[in-house]
């Protein structure tokens, strides 16, 4: 093999008079010779000697072939750069080895550095492209500085990999530790929207409480509103605001006189009609101050608008009417004709049904009376189809066991919400649902979500 030489003299007469420091610590680059020719590691650790890089200086390892090298990166994949001869116990020795290093060994890290003291016989260049090969030499042209700018310039590189990586390793702790914040914030905040929605539901029955056939009303309608804004595409955000609506489209009932509350509205004088028909505007006021609640509010406030205009209170047509108090309009006629809150007569809901196709394009929407009969045609058992996304398990009260979630609404035989959906029952709730059943002799499913249980 043809030595390296220096600047000014062969380095080979200094050989034996000098021994070469290995330098072992984790504040050095460590460098591979990977060459069949010994001469060549000495000459490399003397033109080196005296070499830093950053501070750092330089810890050799030496191997006399290619198997000697992929053993030697395979001890040290911290290997900062590596020295290859390309013709070592086989013509392709180097070559075979950069193959294993960065395929099997997987080490895109380390720097390679091909030499070769037979100018003639170098690798193609796809073979270069391919491995990640940085640097080709020729061992006769390839003087102490040469390799000083090769090995600066080879460090160089290295050191940018490993900020690159560290950037990257710090990118993806800091992504992995935003992606669990955001998770827990989604999680949390799932859990102040259902408890929101608890509360609204728990405050729309108080209203109703004590109302004999009217209890539930207002969980009917926003039920069935819900169904309805779901039918026509509206997203769960939207759906969600009119369900709510619907919850409390009552509440600007909310000191009126009881006789005038159940009261059919074809009974009603004059003075007590104008008085009911204030119900929408008081009930935007009280929510109007509660941000959540201010979409809710204008839809209660337009709920008994008119499709032709002829409405209450502002006399909005068509489209001008909010689009969750159109649909509102609907469900609470289609409940309000069963329950006996517009004539004293009470309607099937079939027949309830046919007085909104009837009034199709003059009370309501004939987009949304389309959405109604659709959901009718759905429903199964008082739930849509399209809604029952989770497999339900019916259980009777004595087979409750705690952390099972409700899939539907725990409503009594009066109407009354008992316990909402989505809520995890515990021992103590478990209880009060058993005493209840056995209090009042009420024979009830509790229907639980199958997908949420352990088994």
């Amino acid at each position: 093999m043809t030595p390296l030489r220096t600047d000014s003299a062969e380095l080979f007469q200094f050989a034996d008079e000098q021994k070469t420091v290995e330098v072992t610590s984790a504040l050095t680059w460590k460098i591979l010779i990977a060459d069949d020719d010994e001469d060549v590691h000495v000459v490399t650790k003397l033109a080196l000697r005296d070499f830093t890089f950053m501070e750092r200086k330089l810890e050799f390892h030496s191997a006399y072939s290619g198997k000697e090298a992929c053993a030697v990166l395979q001890r040290h994949p911290d290997t900062a750069v590596a020295l290859l001869d390309v013709t070592m116990e086989t013509e392709n020795a180097g070559l075979n080895a950069v193959e294993f290093i960065r395929n099997t060994l997987e080490n895109h890290m380390v720097r390679i550095i091909l030499r070769t003291g037979q100018p003639g016989q170098s690798p193609e260049d796809d073979v270069i492209v391919r491995y990640h090969i940085n640097d080709y030499k020729n061992k006769a042209e390839l003087t102490s500085s040469r390799l000083f700018v090769s090995m600066v310039s080879a460090l160089r590189s290295y050191q940018d990999l490993l900020a690159k990586d560290a950037l990257i390793a710090i990118v993806e702790k800091t992504s992995a530790e935003l992606e669990r914040a955001y998770n827990r914030v989604i999680v949390a905040n799932e859990k102040l929207k259902t408890g929101f929605i608890i509360s609204i539901k728990m405050f729309s029955h108080l209203i109703e409480l004590g109302e004999g056939v009217f209890s539930g009303h207002s969980r009917r309608v926003a039920e069935l509103s819900r169904h309805i804004a779901a039918k026509i595409g509206l997203d769960t955000e939207k759906t969600q605001d009119v369900m709510i609506a619907a919850l409390l489209h009552d509440i600007g009932k909310i000191g009126m006189p009881e006789t005038l509350r159940t009261k059919p509205l074809s009974e009603m004088s004059h003075e007590e009609l104008s008085q009911y028909r204030d119900h929408p505007i008081k009930g935007a006021m009280i929510l109007m101050a509660v941000g959540e609640l201010q979409s809710a509010s204008r839809q209660i406030h337009a709920q008994h608008e008119r499709f032709d205009g002829l409405g209450y209170p502002d006399g909005l047509q068509g489209k001008t009417i909010p689009f969750g108090a159109r649909i509102i309009a609907i469900a609470n006629d289609y409940d309000s004709l069963q329950i006996g809150n517009h004539f004293r007569e009470l309607y099937s809901p079939e027949q309830a049904s046919d007085y909104i196709l009837k009034w199709s394009g003059k009370r309501y929407d004939p987009v949304l009376v389309d959405a109604f009969v659709a959901v009718l045609q759905n429903d199964v058992f008082g739930i849509a189809k399209e809604d029952l996304v989770c497999r339900e398990l019916p259980l009777k009260p004595d087979q409750l066991e705690g952390g099972m979630t409700l899939s539907r609404d725990l409503i009594s035989r009066d109407g009354l919400l008992l316990v909402a959906v989505n809520h995890v029952l515990d021992d103590y709730l478990i209880g009060l649902i058993q005493n209840y059943a056995r209090t009042e002799g009420d024979e009830f499913i509790i229907h639980i979500d199958a997908d949420k249980m352990l088994f």
